[in-house]
């Protein structure tokens, strides 16, 4: 059995069109498009420091605060934004946080980030996320993904990227979307206002590639490889 998931790009859609889940479980190991989508997610809130309650949410008791929270209405503002850093509350504070998910304040917006890979359907935290259409998964993509999430979001910035040019971003930078939508923002930059990006416009802006490691530039001054270095 799996459960739903709610997409990146369908969440942007809702959230640019002011549509907010009453909770946000953001499960998987690419931290880096966690942390984006929760930005973004922030963002399009607007929410104040008086209208933020953030919990590092990794023991029992925090479950009754954060429940605590997302049941104070907003001050001054439409919406409540409560952010749980790390769930990991054990079996009764899972249970407490689904308690409250089968009637949360619609004023609430609720996101639980986990490093779990994947959803688990005995957990109730995911099936009560899944049920109100917050459950999002963050784990590496397949290189045909990657590829039309790539074109997909160039779109969104104002400019097109060519399925060739999206595969050449692949190839050399993997799939892991957080990697990948800081290579999309230089290409964006790289442009200069250029409405399509082709391989060359590609390869001239990658900052990132999987074959070179932090060292080796190093390396390669060790071994007098000049032109590597370059």
């Amino acid at each position: 059995m799996s459960l739903k998931e709610l997409s990146m790009e369908a969440a942007h859609r809702e959230w640019s069109a002011g549509r907010f889940r009453p909770v946000y479980l953001m499960l998987g190991e690419d931290t880096a498009a966690k942390s984006a989508a929760m930005a973004a997610l922030k963002a399009a809130l607007r929410v104040d420091d008086f209208n933020l309650s953030e919990f590092a949410g990794n023991s029992e008791p925090h479950a009754a605060e954060i429940v605590s929270a997302c049941l104070t209405p907003p001050m001054f503002s439409e919406r409540r934004l409560v952010l749980s850093r790390d769930l990991r509350l054990g079996a009764s504070g899972r249970r407490v946080l689904a308690g409250y998910l089968k009637e949360p304040l619609p004023s609430t917006t609720l996101v639980l980030l986990s490093s779990e890979r994947k959803a688990d359907f005995k957990d109730p935290v995911a099936s009560a996320a899944a049920a109100l259409g917050g459950l999002m998964v963050f784990g590496p993509l397949a290189p045909e993904e990657a590829a039309s999430r790539l074109r997909s979001q160039a779109k969104a910035l104002g400019f097109e990227l060519s399925e060739e040019g999206a595969q050449a971003m692949v190839q050399e930078s993997g799939t892991e979307w957080g990697i990948l939508g800081g290579e999309l923002e230089k290409l964006r930059l790289f442009l200069k206002g250029k409405k399509e990006a082709q391989v060359p416009e590609v390869q001239a802006s990658l900052g990132y590639r999987r074959d070179t490691g932090p060292f080796e530039f190093q390396n390669c001054i060790e071994r007098r490889d000049a032109a590597k270095s370059i």
